[in-house]
């Protein structure tokens, strides 16, 4: 026999035996396989390794044959391929493939999604009562609520969803051919919402299947008006996003017939003194008197009750001698105070604290709307769109020594419950600066906008 294929064979045959010996393989170098490891693949740091290619109509051949179909519970396990058409790594696990793919949709839940509002703008509902339930009980018309945003959509074909969730909101997606490489496809809510979701914002889940491929997303929905206290959103939230913060759609005073985020002069409301019940001195036409009260409910003397009273000397309070500080928070600096004793919102609402007036805008500080980063804030001439779901208009004030009003149209003042010094806190704003933690005198009037208790 030729000595070179004695060699040969001799050296096949003790690779083999040292091979079934140590049943385990290193490829790419000399190092020994783990434990653990029938087989290693070592990197050179330049090159892959390349899984089978097949297309999903090659996947189903594969399936089809009797080689497979006999195997498919037990030995077909663990069969790996790359798949050509939805560009996933998919594993065969028994039962089904277990896909694993580069994220088609960045984010993951509607953009834009101020539309999804489900009082206002579109479906706004006239004379519905600015109440905690505000959105519920209504049947909204369908409207915009953003888009997906996608990419690598490989002109691929998707048969659109209808799904309604517990909360009563309907999702739609039309069906459509996605573009070859990014694009968006929009979502629209319609429905009544139940009281359970009523004045949150919260996520819908939803499945989009697109080439067998299920992508989990999440239609953001908003009810009733209100803005984040983070310029960071909890997603998902099912139950209510923790940094939503519900308020009142109108401030105090106005026509709830209205529509809460049209610009216009019927939206200013009524403007309060610091620290007092609704007696009638709200009203922008109400008398004005120097008389001081002598009691927190403006009862005493007589002669002030339903009057601005206006008042230029030290602590300019409307209150003889100021102090009882717990008029309308607690005379903490806490940021959820509760409800003082004259505190004019109805109930399950109450005045804002200085903090939650801050937490819409930003973190500390005042500065221009640009600065903002719990939500966008902007400038419509007659006051500030807060995100998409609160409307400011500018209502002026009354002068703490005549009574007289100024700074309408101009100048948005609202007050807060926290108490400083013999003064207190409100949100000031106009168009090129916001201040949520302006200090003003208590006898001012200003306009109140209640948020939920």
């Amino acid at each position: 026999m030729n000595k070179n294929i004695l060699q040969y064979c001799l050296f096949a045959f003790l690779s083999m035996a040292t091979l079934t010996a140590r049943a385990q393989v290193t490829i790419g170098g000399n190092t020994p396989p783990h434990d653990f490891s029938i087989l290693e693949i070592l990197s050179n740091k330049k090159r892959g390794l390349r899984l089978p290619q097949l297309s999903t109509g090659e996947r189903l051949e594969l399936e089809g044959t009797e080689a497979f179909k006999q195997t498919k519970t037990d030995k077909a396990r663990g069969l790996t391929i790359f798949n050509t058409t939805n560009f996933c790594v998919e594993t065969w696990n028994g039962e089904k493939w277990i896909r694993v793919c580069a994220k088609m949709f960045n984010p993951i839940y509607n953009v834009d999604s101020g539309t999804t509002r489900l009082n206002s703008s579109g479906a706004f509902v006239n004379g519905t009562g600015d109440t905690k339930n505000r959105g519920t009980d209504v049947d909204h018309s369908s409207m915009s609520a953003g888009v997906f945003r996608y990419a690598r959509g490989l002109g691929k074909s998707y048969d659109g969803l209808d799904y309604t969730h517990v909360s009563g909101v309907k999702v739609t997606i039309p069906a459509t051919t996605l573009a070859t490489g990014s694009g968006e496809l929009p979502v629209s809510v319609e429905g009544t919402v139940s009281s359970a979701y009523a004045g949150k914002a919260f996520d819908i889940p939803i499945t989009v299947t697109i080439d067998e491929v299920e992508h989990q997303l999440y239609v953001r929905v908003t009810t009733g008006c209100g803005a984040y206290t983070s310029e960071e959103k909890t997603i998902p939230s099912p139950d209510g996003d923790p940094s939503w913060l519900q308020f009142q759609c109108f401030n105090l005073g106005t026509d709830q017939s209205l529509d809460p985020f049209t610009p216009n002069e019927t939206l200013h409301g009524d403007l309060y003194q610091w620290g007092r019940l609704a007696d009638g001195h709200e009203k922008r036409s109400s008398g004005v008197t120097d008389i001081l009260a002598t009691n927190i409910a403006a009862t005493v003397p007589a002669t002030v009750v339903g009057k601005f009273i206006y008042n230029g000397y030290s602590p300019f309070d409307w209150l003889y001698g100021g102090g009882n500080e717990a008029r309308w928070g607690n005379g903490t600096q806490d940021e959820t105070a509760s409800r003082g004793i004259n505190d004019p919102c109805p109930d399950g609402w109450k005045v804002p604290t200085q903090k939650q007036w801050q937490s819409i805008y930003k973190a500390s500080g005042n500065g221009t709307p640009d600065a903002a980063t719990a939500n966008t804030w902007t400038w419509t001439d007659k006051g500030y769109k807060v995100g998409n779901a609160l409307y400011l208009p500018v209502g002026g004030m009354r002068h703490y020594h005549s009574g007289e009003l100024d700074d309408v149209d101009t100048f948005g003042k609202y007050w807060s419950s926290t108490v400083s010094g013999i003064n207190a806190y409100g949100l000031s704003f106009w168009s090129s600066d916001i201040a949520p933690g302006n200090i003003h005198h208590r006898v001012i009037a200003h306009s109140i906008r209640c948020v939920a208790d």
